[in-house]
């Protein structure tokens, strides 16, 4: 299996386990959007998943990926990022980053939570998470 095919697929499973865990499925209610940002209210009014854009400018070129924050009673208590890059070093410093991103954000307050620096060598892809969180938290305000 190709890296990236590999990457994709263990993105999807992060997800979907992630949109699974304390999911009722006779109770599951919508989605408010605002720009680029979300929350969806999965099951009851503690859980939450909040999503942003993280962008940055790789040398390969301009990255994006979307972060997703899943939290319960403002907690966190997951984090995945979806991407479409075919670049072999962005895909290998954004799976870095996410490996070590979990550590630094699970089990803390979502309002909280300030920029990271560096996780796992991935700078980069760090400034990019910086930028979705900021926009995550800015729709918690609104």
């Amino acid at each position: 299996m190709r890296k990236e095919n590999l990457f994709y697929w263990l993105v999807f499973v992060v997800f979907c386990a992630s949109f699974l865990v304390g999911c009722d499925q006779t109770n599951v209610a919508s989605s408010t959007v605002t720009g680029t940002s979300a929350v969806s209210d999965v099951s009851s009014s503690d859980v939450k998943v909040y999503q942003g854009t993280g962008d940055y400018r790789a040398p390969s070129g301009q990255e994006a990926y979307l972060v997703k924050i899943s939290t319960n009673k403002g907690v966190v208590t997951d984090v995945s990022a979806v991407t479409d890059t075919q670049n072999d070093n962005s895909l290998e410093y954004q799976s870095l980053f996410l490996e070590g991103v979990k550590s630094n954000i699970i089990g803390k307050s979502l309002k909280d939570l300030k920029a990271l620096d560096r996780v796992n060598g991935a700078s980069l892809t760090t400034n990019g998470f910086n930028k979705a969180l900021a926009e995550i938290q800015a729709s918690m305000k609104s």
